[in-house]
């Protein structure tokens, strides 16, 4: 949806590069990199299959409708902050990668930040 598979990888990318450069063992550094993107990955594939369904519609009167209201939707009610959680990660490239097991996991971290209840819910 909108990007976010591209964006993932880029992520992915550079998680998997400080994992690599920062613990001395492949088996270590590769299962470090899956707890540090499962939760964020999970939570955005979610996302995108939740608003990704929109995209895909047969029915002629609903696609009309879908592509008459989506730009007066996005003019006035569409708030760019609330995506930030998807499109403004960012990642401290300097920030080094611990093998130790994080205190609070990533998707905690994320719904505690977001406050997303219905993601909370769902797991």
């Amino acid at each position: 949806f909108g990007g976010a598979g591209a964006s993932l990888a880029m992520e992915d990318a550079v998680i998997l590069a400080k994992c690599l450069r920062d613990i001395q063992s492949l088996d270590q550094a590769f299962a470090k990199y899956q707890t540090l993107r499962r939760d964020r990955v999970e939570a955005v594939v979610k996302w995108g299959r939740t608003f990704g369904g929109a995209k895909i519609m047969s029915n002629p009167i609903q696609v009309w409708f879908r592509d008459h209201m989506m730009p007066f939707f996005l003019k006035f009610a569409a708030k760019p902050e609330a995506l930030d959680w998807v499109y403004g990660y960012e990642i401290d490239w300097d920030e080094r990668v611990s093998d130790e097991e994080p205190r609070t996991s990533l998707r905690e971290t994320l719904l505690n930040f977001l406050g997303h209840r219905s993601l909370a819910q769902n797991t």
